[in-house]
């Protein structure tokens, strides 16, 4: 609170922002690339945070990320462009074998089970 932004780091200039962004307690949040930069401790703080607020404060995100497993963990739907294009649009669950995320980038991804969390990984 007693910094100006542009003497904040990457990663405590995208806290600031969302900090700033749940103030305004609007009931659509959107999200650019929210965790990008950050440390491992402070990229999961921010999405469970996010969850948080999905979840207990009944807010709505619609997060751009190129983060798949983040996708893949905490959101409700997914939807997947390709050459600016809509792919695919479905659950997390549609990714349990990689074979939409391999189409849509042209590589091949291993997906495994979390089972201590009940969630896929690439």
């Amino acid at each position: 609170k007693d910094q100006s932004l542009n003497t904040l780091s990457g990663g405590e200039l995208q806290r600031s922002l969302l900090a700033s962004a749940l103030y305004q307690n609007t009931a659509l949040i959107l999200l650019d690339e929210v965790t990008a930069g950050l440390d491992p401790a402070h990229h999961d703080s921010i999405c469970k945070l996010i969850n948080h607020y999905k979840i207990k404060e009944n807010k709505s995100f619609l997060w751009i990320t190129h983060d798949i497993n983040s996708a893949l963990k905490y959101a409700d739907k997914i939807l997947i462009l390709k050459n600016g294009e809509r792919f695919h649009l479905g659950s997390p669950e549609d990714h349990r074998d990689g074979k939409i995320l391999s189409d849509a980038f042209d590589k091949t991804f291993k997906v495994l089970k979390d089972d201590e969390e009940n969630t896929y990984l690439i």
